[in-house]
Parts: structure tokens; sequence; C-alpha cells
């Protein structure tokens, strides 16, 4: 996974030949396709490094270490959403991350890195709880990772357990510890309200260890069958559960597909900054404080005045830029000297405490642009 760490030791490559190479991959079952895609990249790769004046030998040593990773067979039967290669004369990264990434093969004079911002421009999460009778687990939820957190020293595995914890004989006992200091009652011979007694116990333990877990109230979301869902939240003090909440038992699904499921449940949760970004950026505009003119934005994000850039996916604008004149010249076709504006944009944006958001044309602000950005000052 990517690091703040890492992105910086990308961003140090400077001024010489660098490539860059971003495919979507399958997380299982593709591995022949994953291999023949990155084989076809470093075969463009190649292409590019023979066309900027290296011979076709030159480029196949400077690309030596891509084209054995294509013999390791193991890594590509554990690869995710996407696949990021860098390489250099001197180095070569790759990084296997959640972003289904639109096929790129970059030659520049540093690496293209607009693509991996996301991945570092988060909100922050929120968590998961997996509860039944028989488990109960806790996950953290980020845009693109979830996390497992330990709760075994502090929360019950299961209602046995919690149950067990309170036992002092085998008969019908009572304790009081609900709100209304209403006698719980487990054992022998109580039937259905014996079992409704029992799961309230059981979620009042659960709701306390989360409070020690999650002293700050994150927001939590809910997984379990739907009748023990208001139960739950009808004992619980936990003071910030989510409305939204997966339906199904589900303690034996993988981390992956309860990630899935719980982005699906919030749609907008991550993306609730970039789209109050965008319904106010007209507002911004009007106060001369946002713009869609490019030869404004490169200039103003170099120097740490753009506070939210949005750039179009999957198009290269090509230029230059004169940092003695902060002067910037767009090239229709790729020069010589060309490079993406919108890549130089992102990261001079995001190494300055910006934020950086790559959407599909239509999402922009300004549709018809490339690149839109909101100023921190007018």
């Amino acid at each position: 996974m990517l690091t703040k760490e890492k992105f910086e030791i990308l961003l140090q490559t400077q001024n010489t030949p660098s490539i860059s190479i971003y495919l979507p991959t399958y997380r299982m079952g593709n591995a022949q396709e994953d291999r023949i895609r990155l084989k076809n990249a470093l075969s463009d790769a190649k292409d590019l490094l023979v066309e900027s004046g290296k011979s076709e030998k030159e480029s196949l040593k400077f690309l030596k270490k891509g084209f054995d990773l294509l013999e390791k067979a193991d890594f590509f039967s554990h690869l995710s959403d996407g696949l990021a290669v860098f390489i250099t004369e001197e180095a070569f990264y790759r990084l296997i991350v959640p972003i289904d990434f639109d096929p790129l093969v970059y030659l520049g004079q540093s690496f293209y890195l607009r693509q991996l911002i996301p991945l570092l421009n988060q909100q922050p999460p929120f968590y998961l709880l997996t509860l039944s009778q028989g488990n109960v687990k806790l996950f953290e939820i980020e845009q693109f990772a979830i996390t497992p957190i330990k709760i075994k020293d502090v929360i019950p595995e299961n209602i046995d357990e919690a149950l067990a914890l309170e036992e002092t004989s085998d008969n019908i006992q009572a304790h009081s510890g609900n709100p209304n200091n209403t006698p719980v009652y487990h054992g022998q011979g109580a039937g259905k309200d014996q079992k409704n007694f029992e799961l309230a116990h059981y979620f009042r333990i659960i709701d306390e260890g989360l409070t020690k877990i999650l002293p700050d109230g994150d927001p939590l979301m809910i997984a379990a069958v739907d009748y023990l869902v208001p139960i739950f939240k009808d004992v619980a003090k936990y003071s910030n559960i989510l409305e939204a909440h997966l339906s199904g038992n589900l303690e034996n699904i993988a981390p992956g597909f309860l990630h899935e499921k719980a982005l699906a449940a919030l749609p907008d949760y991550f993306n609730s900054q970039r789209n109050k970004a965008i319904e106010n950026f007209q507002a911004y505009a009007a106060e001369n404080r946002a713009t869609a003119y490019i030869n404004d934005i490169i200039p103003a994000a170099i120097a740490g005045k753009v506070e939210t850039l949005f750039t179009c996916k999957n198009i290269l604008s090509w230029g230059a830029y004169d940092a003695s004149s902060h002067k910037v010249s767009i090239h229709p076709e790729k020069q010589k000297d060309s490079v993406c504006l919108l890549n130089l944009a992102a990261v001079n944006t995001f190494q300055q405490g910006g934020q950086v958001f790559n959407l599909d044309r239509t999402a922009m602000p300004i549709t018809t642009a490339n690149v839109n950005a909101i100023y921190r000052y007018e």
C-alpha cells in the first residue's frame, strides 16, 4: 500500500528519464491476462524510449527489472485492482493498489503521480461492527482499505463468552445493568423473553467495549441480521451509530467483500469534501477564487495558492512551464520538452497541502476544461 513516505521517494526522482506504467488488474483468477497487460505496457515503454533516442538494446536494459517481473508467476496471483510500476536507470518500484486504473504508459523527466494522489488524499474513516450471537468483529473502513481492529481483550468473542463472564450458577439469575435497572435473566427455562434479555446483556457488554476502543465516537456502521440491529441500537449508549447498516449474517464474509458492501451503503461518505467544493465552485468563481484557465492554474499551484484542484481523468494536457517567467506554453501535440500540465499541477497542489480530485469530465465543475481550481485566497 502507498504511504506518504513512499510517495515522497517517488517525488524525489527528477531530471532523469522516467517510465510510469499504470494498469488495471484482477484480484484473482486472471493472472495470465494481467501478465500480458504488463508485457504489452513494457513493450510500449520500450518504444517510447527508442523514440526518445535510446537504442533498442539500451531500452531493454533500462526496462530489465520490469521484464524480470513477468517471470514471477506468484506475483500475478496476489494483485488488487491496479498496478503501478516506476522505472529509471537506477530504480524500480512497483505498487499494488486498490484503484482501478485506466492503462497509461508515460515517459518524462519525473514520474507521473497524479493517479496515486487519491490514495493519500483521504477523509477520516468510519468503523464497521459485524455482529452475531456467534461472533463479533470490528473493522476500520477507509476509502481504499479495510483493517481489522483488535477487540479480544475488551469485547467478548460471542454471546456464550459474554454470558459466561456473568454466570455464578446454572440456574436463573438476575443482573441489574440496563438503563431502567430491569433484571436481565439467563439460565434454564426463560424462553423467548430470556433470549432477548441475554441478547440485550450481550450487546451492552459490546457497547461498553466500543466506547473504550473508539472514545472519540467515530461513525459506526452495524452489520447484522435485521432483527438484531434494533435490539443493539436500543441498548447502546455509543453516540454515533450510523442509520445505514448491512443486513445479513456476515461474520464469515471476506474483508474485501465487507469493504465493498460498506462503501456501497454509504456512497457519498468519502466524497463529501469533493461534492461540497464542486457545489461551491461557482460562488468562489464570482469572488475570483476559482478558475478553469490552465495558464493561471499552473503557476498558482506551484506557488501554493491552490486549495482544491480538479483534474479530468485519463487526459494528458501537454505543455511546458517556464519557472523564470512563470509562463505556461500549451502544446497541442507532445513535444520533446512537453510535460503533462495536469500532473504538474496535481503534484504541486498536493505537496503544498491542497486537495486533488481526479474526476470524469461530466463531474468537473467546468466540464469544458481539463483542470479547475479553487484558490486559498483571491
